[in-house]
């Protein structure tokens, strides 16, 4: 039999180097009885296919939403994604880009946000961004609503731009 000595020699078609790669996967010090705990199973194969998706071309699927007019003191801006509702309330009137940079700001700090996606900005639009590459989160509803002055208006009514697969995360976030 002869020993798979990479995995980027691996044909499936061929379960015996199928069980060559496992055996050598053990070997190399990962506890095949282990599937969610760092360093078990499970964890390198997260680690594999997330590399295996960094050179695939995949990327995450993300929506935007544009504040603007003028930022008052006070105003509310709510987001829904995904079944989701957060809410910002402006603390600095001066300029929409200073509110939505304190929105963006409050979402990533949010832990339960932070969890799936990832907020950025730039002149008073804020993007989301999947965190898991692929189209598994295109289609994902998002919405927009606000308290106050400006217009708040959301850049679609879902998240699209996913491409190829679908990456995978650590398997204890199962959202």
């Amino acid at each position: 039999m002869k020993k798979v000595n990479s995995l980027a020699t691996l044909n499936n078609g061929d379960p015996n180097r199928l069980h060559d790669a496992f055996r050598a996967i053990d070997q190399a010090g990962y506890d095949v009885t282990k599937d969610t705990a760092v360093g078990g199973f499970g964890d390198l194969i997260n680690k594999l296919i997330a590399l295996a998706n960094q050179g695939s071309g995949s990327t995450a699927a993300s929506v935007t939403a544009t504040y603007g007019g003028t930022a008052t003191t006070g105003d509310i801006l709510n987001i829904s994604i995904d079944g989701e509702a957060y809410t910002y309330t402006v603390a600095d009137g001066t300029s929409v880009t200073t509110a939505i940079t304190g929105m963006k700001t409050a979402l990533n700090a949010d832990a339960d946000f932070a969890k799936r996606w990832t907020a950025s900005n730039a002149a008073g639009e804020l993007a989301i961004t999947a965190k898991r590459k692929g189209v598994g989160y295109n289609g994902k509803a998002f919405s927009v609503t606000k308290t106050g002055t400006g217009t708040w208006v959301a850049g679609a009514a879902a998240l699209a731009g996913g491409l190829l697969l679908d990456d995978i995360l650590p398997i204890a976030d199962v959202n």
